[in-house]
């Protein structure tokens, strides 16, 4: 099978950005420009915030775990060849350490995303509640 790689060096943005249109059309045209921009940068932000704690934790608690069940293994070898090739790198007699230190980190990593959960959950309830669309002033709400 033949796979095609093109490069779009004269695109400012990526192949998938048409993706996004759907959403920035309904949050610009019914909520409004102002709102649209604290929406995106704070989802930006906040991801950028969960993906790289997530990491870290993945990260340090793979270390910390290899220590104990496979500490014949250097860390940065298992980080290193990630986890597509670990069955080719590392010997089968070796591997069962390895993956219980990769679900370790992985329980890590789905921790701080619950977190991150957890606290914008409880931040929805501090923020103020406002109506998005102010009604005209002839037009009266149906009961």
């Amino acid at each position: 099978m033949r796979t095609c790689r093109r490069r779009h060096r004269l695109l400012p943005v990526s192949p998938r950005f048409p993706s996004f249109f759907p959403f920035l059309f309904f949050f610009l045209f019914l909520v409004g420009k102002q709102l649209l921009i604290k929406i995106t940068v704070f989802q930006i932000l906040a991801g950028a915030f969960a993906i790289s704690a997530a990491q870290s934790g993945f990260a340090n608690r793979l270390i910390s775990s290899l220590a104990t069940t496979s500490p014949s293994i250097p860390p940065i070898l298992v980080i290193g060849t990630g986890a597509a090739d670990l069955r080719t790198v590392f010997p089968p007699n070796i591997l069962p350490g390895i993956v219980l230190s990769y679900l370790e980190g992985l329980r890590t990593s789905f921790i701080v995303a619950i977190a991150f959960a957890g606290v914008s959950f409880l931040a929805s309830f501090v923020l103020p509640w406002q109506r998005l669309h102010s009604k005209p002033a002839g037009e009266m709400m149906m009961a």
